[in-house]
Protein backbone atom coordinates (compact mmCIF):
# COMPACT_ATOMS: atom_id res chain seq x y z
CA UNK A 1 0.00 0.00 0.00
CA UNK A 2 1.27 3.39 -0.72
CA UNK A 3 -0.06 6.73 0.39
CA UNK A 4 -1.88 7.22 -2.47
CA UNK A 5 -3.17 3.32 -3.81
CA UNK A 6 -5.05 1.49 -0.92
CA UNK A 7 -6.66 -2.40 -1.48
CA UNK A 8 -10.29 -2.02 0.37
CA UNK A 9 -12.48 -4.76 1.46
CA UNK A 10 -16.60 -3.51 0.67
CA UNK A 11 -19.56 -5.04 2.44
CA UNK A 12 -22.81 -4.32 1.69
CA UNK A 13 -25.05 -1.82 4.67
CA UNK A 14 -27.86 -1.09 2.78
CA UNK A 15 -29.86 -4.76 3.49
CA UNK A 16 -27.20 -6.04 4.65
CA UNK A 17 -28.79 -9.75 3.04
CA UNK A 18 -27.55 -10.91 -0.80
CA UNK A 19 -24.09 -10.60 -2.25
CA UNK A 20 -21.90 -7.54 -2.24
CA UNK A 21 -21.67 -7.03 -5.57
CA UNK A 22 -19.13 -4.27 -7.43
CA UNK A 23 -18.47 -1.27 -6.60
CA UNK A 24 -19.80 1.38 -9.14
CA UNK A 25 -18.88 4.58 -7.66
CA UNK A 26 -16.78 6.25 -5.29
CA UNK A 27 -16.79 9.37 -3.44
CA UNK A 28 -13.59 10.84 -1.87
CA UNK A 29 -13.69 13.86 0.27
CA UNK A 30 -10.08 15.51 1.07
CA UNK A 31 -10.39 17.42 4.84
CA UNK A 32 -7.34 18.50 6.68
CA UNK A 33 -7.52 15.66 9.21
CA UNK A 34 -8.72 12.88 7.72
CA UNK A 35 -9.80 11.28 4.12
CA UNK A 36 -13.38 10.61 3.83
CA UNK A 37 -13.98 7.61 1.70
CA UNK A 38 -17.82 6.49 -0.07
CA UNK A 39 -17.95 3.23 -1.76
CA UNK A 40 -21.12 2.50 -3.58
CA UNK A 41 -21.89 -0.98 -5.00
CA UNK A 42 -24.24 -1.90 -7.29
CA UNK A 43 -27.87 -2.23 -6.11
CA UNK A 44 -29.59 -5.84 -5.59
CA UNK A 45 -32.06 -7.02 -7.98
CA UNK A 46 -35.23 -6.56 -7.02
CA UNK A 47 -36.91 -9.73 -8.36
CA UNK A 48 -34.82 -12.11 -6.23
CA UNK A 49 -35.61 -13.26 -2.68
CA UNK A 50 -32.57 -12.86 -0.60
CA UNK A 51 -31.99 -15.18 2.83
CA UNK A 52 -30.39 -12.82 5.17
CA UNK A 53 -27.40 -13.91 4.70
CA UNK A 54 -24.22 -11.40 4.55
CA UNK A 55 -22.92 -11.94 0.85
CA UNK A 56 -18.96 -12.24 0.59
CA UNK A 57 -17.01 -9.02 0.14
CA UNK A 58 -16.08 -7.14 -2.59
CA UNK A 59 -12.26 -6.06 -3.10
CA UNK A 60 -11.52 -3.17 -4.83
CA UNK A 61 -7.91 -0.62 -5.45
CA UNK A 62 -8.58 2.97 -4.57
CA UNK A 63 -6.08 5.68 -6.64
CA UNK A 64 -6.31 8.93 -4.40
CA UNK A 65 -5.19 12.31 -5.71
CA UNK A 66 -3.27 13.06 -3.16
CA UNK A 67 -1.53 11.51 -0.30
CA UNK A 68 -3.31 10.76 2.78
CA UNK A 69 -0.28 11.49 5.27
CA UNK A 70 -0.97 11.66 8.60
CA UNK A 71 -4.63 11.78 8.46
CA UNK A 72 -7.29 9.14 9.25
CA UNK A 73 -9.02 7.64 6.23
CA UNK A 74 -12.52 7.07 7.41
CA UNK A 75 -15.82 4.99 5.75
CA UNK A 76 -18.09 7.39 4.48
CA UNK A 77 -21.29 5.80 5.10
CA UNK A 78 -20.25 5.54 9.16
CA UNK A 79 -20.75 9.52 9.03
CA UNK A 80 -23.96 8.75 7.64
CA UNK A 81 -26.84 8.69 10.41
CA UNK A 82 -28.52 5.69 9.14
CA UNK A 83 -25.91 3.93 9.23
CA UNK A 84 -23.64 5.10 12.06
CA UNK A 85 -24.99 2.65 14.58
CA UNK A 86 -24.19 -0.53 12.14
CA UNK A 87 -21.28 -3.23 14.02
CA UNK A 88 -18.74 -2.52 11.52
CA UNK A 89 -18.79 1.57 12.22
CA UNK A 90 -18.36 1.39 16.20
CA UNK A 91 -14.84 2.93 15.43
CA UNK A 92 -16.61 5.97 14.26
CA UNK A 93 -15.70 4.65 10.91
CA UNK A 94 -12.08 5.06 11.40
CA UNK A 95 -10.32 2.99 9.03
CA UNK A 96 -6.81 3.85 9.36
CA UNK A 97 -5.13 5.96 11.74
CA UNK A 98 -1.82 7.02 11.99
Amino acid sequence: MSDTSIDVVVNRLSGGCGPTGDVVDTLVKFEEDQVVVTLFVEPLPTDVAYACIVGGPAFATLRLEEPIGARMLVDGQCLDPTYADQPTCASGGVRLSR
